[in-house]
């Protein structure tokens, strides 16, 4: 019997444990080959790539604790391997049910494993409908567990290094290990979201794999509390109007506009600036703060919405309701933490298909929050963040800011170079920094009010900063061609942190700006209805009269017989906001019941939106 190192044992036990779970991509490849029909050769091959990313990140986080012991232990070596063994089998076993339930849904296990109790006998009869495949997992278990007995056997050739070699070749291993399991050397580990391939949620499928699916994913929650059909139809009573159509009994929330005219070719810039509040804003507000003199001058050349609410109060909250159109429900993860395994319609896929060309940007790095994989998922083709804006220092000091981000100006400006020279019509969006906490001051012509990093003062203080940098973008943005046919769209991500200063009557915390600002397209008007960040999708559409379908928890702001209503969430803490602005909880609010029972039976079936679209 040829005798092996114990190093070299343990490298084959991985290298086999890796061609097992290569071999189960493969096979479920070829048993959906429709669902990657649709896929370029570059895209297919990129995607089996990841996927061996997934596996070793798989394996890793699960063996990491059997490698080590394997590479320096001779007693127990055995035992240790076949208990290896049996999580090897099951990441497998885990993968192998994964490939039988993805025919159903075209998703990924991932909350479903946590909701068997409600669908038992539908898995039930998957297990009933597969007793023959169940026999050949049998037999295919026994094979692995023979050449892994194979492997075990074979004679360990004892080998002594000199400490100072231990010790090196230790850290090598736990190096390895540990850039394993991230999946990245840098920025935060891989993720679901980094699963895609250009924004193909096909090519994200192929290089999941199950186990990776619901261990890294988030568990949604299940709602039941009334029957099935009356649960859609109030959904659907409540998000219909006169002048939309839903399309479908297995998409229940799909729909797209009747009453549509000629399609217009508008260009869009949307804003979200970070912590917008209302109270702050004095053409919102109630008070006289003084710091955002010239975003009140556009307000009065606006379509300006006096009753404009968060539907959130995290920044991927705001994101996600922006890009989807669905508001974060509790129970339910955001994009980039799983949410995107369901697929949806996204602005930023929307207007591409419309022709548009699709730019975003943020102040703050491009990776925090994984919202460079989040919007090229949405349909962007370029995302930049604080890393790739070069710096065009005017009113600002040249400091290290906090999450290693950059100030607004330099983001707006960089803005309007890429608007410049994008192709028309664009679709661009940029979220902004600096006023976030701590705020730092960017020079000291902007202290209104004596400075404070933690407090109001300095939020103000850098609120009107953003408001000058603002004027330079707007301003220089009249000077070009493009200006005349172009929307923008101002708005913040949340409130201030968690109410900072804001009383929390009559959702004063929720309440943020939002304008829609195209001085050649609409005559300014002041809006009293309520509105949600939820609304800024459908409202896109009915501006631009597309004849595309979509499928949001909202409606257009422009729509006159919409019935007015947000669904707001605080904590864990579920709001139902009416059109007299009366908010209700869930125990008291049928129609938060049944909104919340429908998208989340959506999510879990993956109902939400047609794949091929």
């Amino acid at each position: 019997m040829k005798s092996v190192t114990k190093t070299e044992q343990t490298i084959i036990l991985i290298l086999f444990a890796l061609t097992i779970l290569s071999l189960e991509r493969v096979i479920f490849y070829f048993l959906n080959i429709q669902h990657f029909s649709t896929l370029s050769l570059e895209i297919t091959l990129l995607g089996f790539f990841k996927g061996l990313r997934i596996d070793i990140i798989t394996l890793f986080t699960f063996s990491a604790p059997f490698i080590i012991a394997l590479f320096y232990m001779h007693r127990w070596r055995k035992f240790i391997s076949y208990l290896w063994l049996i999580v090897v089998i099951g990441i497998f076993s885990v993968n192998l049910g994964d490939i039988i339930y993805f025919p159903f849904v075209h998703r990924h296990l991932s909350n479903e494993v946590f909701l068997l109790s409600n669908d038992l006998d539908f898995f039930v009869g998957i297990v009933g409908n597969y007793l023959i495949e169940l026999i050949l997992y049998l037999i295919i278990i026994s094979i692995l567990y023979y050449i892994w007995k194979k492997i075990v056997d074979l004679e360990i050739s004892s080998k002594n290094y000199p400490t100072i070699q231990k010790i090196a070749f230790t850290f090598i291993i736990i190096l390895i290990l540990f850039l394993g399991i991230r999946g990245k050397i840098t920025g935060k580990p891989f993720g679901l979201s980094d699963a895609f391939v250009n924004d193909n949620i096909a090519s994200a499928n192929l290089s999941i794999n199950g186990l990776y699916s619901i261990y890294r994913g988030r568990s949604s929650k299940s709602y039941k509390f009334m029957e099935h059909q009356l649960a859609v139809n109030k959904t659907r009573e409540i998000l219909g109007t006169g002048n939309i159509e839903f399309l479908s009994d297995k998409f229940l929330i799909e729909r797209k506009l009747t009453n549509i005219g000629e399609k217009s070719n508008y260009n869009i810039v949307i804003l979200l600036v970070e912590s917008f509040t209302s109270k702050y804003t004095d053409s919102f507000g109630d008070e006289n703060f003084g710091v955002t003199p010239y975003f009140d001058k556009l307000t009065k050349e606006s379509l300006s919405f006096p009753n404009f609410y968060a539907n959130g109060q995290r920044s991927i909250e705001g994101i996600t309701v922006t890009l989807t159109g669905i508001p974060s429900i509790t129970g339910m993860p955001n994009l980039g933490y799983g949410l995107e395994l369901s697929n949806f319609s996204y602005i930023g896929k929307v207007l591409k298909e419309n022709g548009y060309s699709t730019v975003g940007m943020r102040s703050a790095k491009r990776g925090s929050f994984r919202i460079d994989s989040i919007f090229n998922l949405a349909g962007f083709d370029q995302f930049y963040g604080a890393e790739d804006i070069k710096k065009i220092l005017k009113d600002e000091r040249d400091i290290s800011l906090p999450f290693g981000s950059i100030w607004d100006g330099n983001m707006l400006r960089f803005m309007k170079e890429k608007i410049d020279s994008s192709k028309k019509p664009f679709l661009t969006f940029g979220f902004t920094a600096s006023t976030h906490f701590p705020c730092k001051l960017p020079n000291k012509k902007y202290e209104i009010y004596p400075h404070q990093e933690f407090g109001i003062n300095g939020f103000l203080n850098n609120t009107r900063y953003f408001d000058s940098q603002l004027e330079e973008f707007i301003e220089s943005s009249k000077k070009e061609s493009w200006f005349k046919d172009t929307v923008f769209i101002i708005t913040g991500d949340h409130t201030i942190g968690k109410g900072i200063g804001v009383k929390k009557d009559n959702l004063a915390h929720f309440k943020m700006p939002f304008i829609i600002y195209a001085p050649y397209i609409f005559e300014p008007q002041i809006i009293e209805h309520i509105g949600t960040q939820a609304d800024i999708f459908p409202t896109i559409i009915d501006i631009l009269n597309l004849e595309n379908s979509f499928s949001t928890l909202s409606t257009s702001l422009l729509d006159r017989d919409s019935k007015r209503f947000g669904i707001l969430r605080e904590g864990n803490r579920m709001l139902f906001l009416d059109a007299n602005r009366t908010a209700k909880d869930l125990e008291s609010s049928e129609n938060l019941k049944a909104i919340l029972q429908t998208i989340s039976n959506l999510v879990t079936k993956n109902s939400i939106f047609p794949l091929e679209k």
